[in-house]
């Protein structure tokens, strides 16, 4: 996959992903309700792995 990251913009995209996920990980709502978030996170992606799926 080291080569995708010297095609234009992809280097970049993937740092400023990475920063959001580590601002998401220390947000204090995220913290406190943690649980939550992740029921909601798995529905989310099993939502999206049938639609992929059809």
């Amino acid at each position: 996959m080291a080569p995708l990251l010297d095609l234009p913009g992809v280097r970049d995209a993937v740092d400023r992903a990475r920063t959001a996920c580590e601002e998401l990980r220390w947000h204090e709502g995220f913290r406190r309700r943690w649980r939550e978030v992740r029921a909601e996170a798995d529905l989310r992606a099993a939502r999206a792995s049938a639609a992929v799926d059809g």
